[in-house]
């Protein structure tokens, strides 16, 4: 567990959190948007100094559940899911303006200590993020948890959400270009961004230097942080704030 070790609560604050199945990121945010208080627990406790604190807001994201994407209006959803990942799942969907992403619901430990939470899934702020910048031909991703997240647009269309299991660099470099392969994505004006620490972006842009456009850094200075799942709990709270 890391966490900052003191936390003076005012009315104005908002709480976020991050939930993955092998972490949570508990992150408080002033009425400036600075970050007052974080906390990244393996066992999924509610951190003790935010037990009787009180948020203007509170937002549950869950950052990486198994997911896939559908069409908008279906009358069941769950035939989608399976395919995927078989059947014995509880689901939930999100819909934007292009498709409904479908994906596994879990109740988190400490639910019951998040007063009223807005929740929100990872993919589908991503997703809302990149379409505000009008992106003609892209290819955005992130690597936490042995999973890399993978969003892509062509000619100014959506072509692809997923996520891949991925245990080290050289499978992230695989299957970031098998998604450019297979999509055909022109490589000569593909915008390449990645979400997430100071030292991966480093590390990554080393990796696609010969292969693919320079790589773009897609954080603020929020996100300026040494470790990915920090990072990507403050872009995402970047996203919602």
């Amino acid at each position: 567990m890391i966490a900052l070790s003191t936390y003076h609560n005012a009315l104005s604050d908002r709480l976020v959190v991050c939930y993955w199945p092998s972490r949570s990121v508990f992150t408080v945010f002033s009425k400036e948007n600075t970050i007052k208080f974080q906390y990244v627990s393996t066992e999924h406790i509610f951190p003790v100094l935010l037990t009787d604190a009180i948020f203007s807001e509170t937002h549950l994201i869950r950052a990486l559940p198994k997911f896939t994407l559908a069409p908008l209006g279906q009358n069941r959803y769950d035939t989608y899911f399976e395919l995927n990942f078989g059947s014995g799942y509880e689901i939930k969907t999100v819909d934007n303006d292009v498709f409904t992403t479908v994906y596994e619901y879990k109740l988190v430990p400490y639910y019951n200590k998040l007063i009223s939470p807005i929740e929100s899934l990872g993919v589908d702020l991503l997703y809302r993020y990149i379409h505000k910048t009008n992106p003609k031909n892209a290819l955005y991703f992130h690597y936490t948890d042995n999973q890399i997240s993978v969003l892509a647009w062509k000619n100014g269309q959506f072509s692809l959400a997923n996520s891949y299991a991925a245990t080290c660099d050289e499978e992230v470099f695989y299957y970031t270009m098998l998604v450019v392969e297979q999509l055909e994505l022109p490589v000569d004006s593909l915008y390449f961004a990645f979400i997430g620490s100071v030292q991966q972006y480093e590390a990554y842009k080393n990796i696609f230097d010969n292969y693919l456009n320079s790589l773009v850094k897609c954080y603020s200075e929020m996100t300026d942080q040494s470790l990915e799942e920090f990072a990507l709990a403050n872009f995402f709270g970047h996203c919602i704030l």
